[in-house]
């Protein structure tokens, strides 16, 4: 009889998304001057977290966070709690100072009789830095840093799913610079750091504002959206130049790009990894090259093992987050089936991590599968072997 033996796996409870509004509460301190109560905002250290990574800026006070993240409508109904339009004031004109900064600086140089010479006019850098600071620009870097489900509203916002709002997403956006300029104290170089992080300027001035893809926001997209995560670049210096490698996920990685610059590099490997994507990477597409991969792989198994009396067994098999709810039968089983496997070891799955699992854990979708697949007449766990 084939067996399949199959490990233990560790129950991994599930994570929410990181933007649920759930996530955050108020709490009611009574003052020590008088007897008005003040609301102060508690986050979810999750949630925090995550706001903090994709800025990736630490707040040495975390409460101006949270209150670039509060609409004036939650204070409105919440005893007049802090909310982010002074910081959105701020953050406005912290941006326009970090976008003309870099403008000064892609555009132009001190000549050596120490005069500034400029490679666009004055007009032409008024429309360059339009497009920067326009609503639909920073609505759209909200949406590639998933933060519009973070905020905190009032019902009447909610009702209206005003989250979804340009002008909301717009107004979230100079916030976040407002409270992140106040937290380092005016710092023109954390301010650019951040600033970058979220905007990514010189890729628009490196390619313009054309229809053309920015690969960089698609890959970014794309991984946020599947795993709440942004991409890993890793850029290493060459002799003419630079090279980029970005990893997505653990089955998604090594995409590769080189360039003059590093941001050269880094849309090249952005584009390689959008195009292989793009190939098709659908559900049926990545359960069929597992299968086509697997299969592959234990007929050498297969052949090999026959010839040297060898038992053939697959470790470390299973597909990251498991996005197919009848993976175990259709998929995994489909392929172990017709080879002479012993037994077959899953992944570890990662606690508190809610996309690097490799085995089900309870509610999530391939459980009544994989329950399904423990009951097929060859497949013996851990646990039945013990009994015996």
């Amino acid at each position: 009889m084939r067996v399949i033996y199959v490990t233990h796996f560790n129950y991994l409870c599930p994570i929410g998304a990181h933007g649920i509004r759930g996530l955050c509460r108020a709490i009611l301190i009574p003052s020590c001057r008088n007897y008005y109560k003040e609301v102060v905002f508690i986050m979810n250290n999750e949630t925090l977290e995550f706001i903090q990574d994709q800025l990736e800026y630490e707040f040495d006070e975390p409460k101006l966070l949270r209150q670039a993240f509060t609409r004036k409508s939650y204070s409105e109904e919440h005893n007049g709690a802090y909310h982010n339009e002074v910081l959105e004031f701020y953050g406005d004109k912290a941006l326009e100072f970090i976008v003309m900064k870099k403008l000064s600086e892609y555009f132009g140089e001190t000549t050596q009789n120490g005069k500034y010479a400029s490679q666009k006019t004055e007009g032409q850098l008024t429309e360059i830095k339009k497009k920067l600071v326009c609503r639909k620009m920073l609505a759209h870097r909200i949406d590639v840093l998933d933060f519009a489900d973070c905020l905190l509203m009032g019902k009447g916002d909610e009702a209206q799913n005003a989250q979804d709002q340009e002008s909301v997403k717009e107004d979230l956006f100079e916030a976040i610079i407002g409270a992140v300029a106040i937290d380092c104290g005016w710092d023109a170089e954390t301010l650019e750091e951040v600033v970058d992080r979220m905007i990514d300027i010189e890729y628009y001035l490196e390619n313009g504002f054309q229809d053309d893809e920015n690969y960089v926001d698609l890959i970014q997209t794309w991984c946020q959206k599947k795993y709440g995560y942004l991409p890993e670049y890793n850029i290493y210096e060459l002799n003419d130049g630079y090279e980029c490698i970005i990893s997505l996920s653990n089955e998604f990685n090594g995409f590769s790009g080189q360039g003059y610059s590093k941001r050269e590099a880094r849309m090249n490997a952005a584009r390689e990894a959008y195009e292989y994507l793009d190939e098709g990477m659908s559900l049926e597409d990545g359960n069929a090259r597992y299968a086509e991969n697997l299969n592959t792989i234990l007929s050498m198994l297969t052949a090999v093992g026959q010839k040297h009396d060898k038992p053939v067994a697959v470790t470390e098999m299973g597909f990251e987050g498991i996005p197919y709810e009848r993976w175990w039968t259709e998929v995994a089983d489909s392929i172990l089936s017709k080879h002479p496997v012993a037994y077959g070891l899953v992944w570890r799955n990662v606690k508190g991590d809610v996309t690097h699992h490799y085995a089900p854990y309870p509610g999530h979708s391939s459980v009544p599968d994989f329950i399904e697949f423990y009951n097929l007449e060859r497949t013996l766990f851990l646990k039945d072997i013990c009994k015996k």
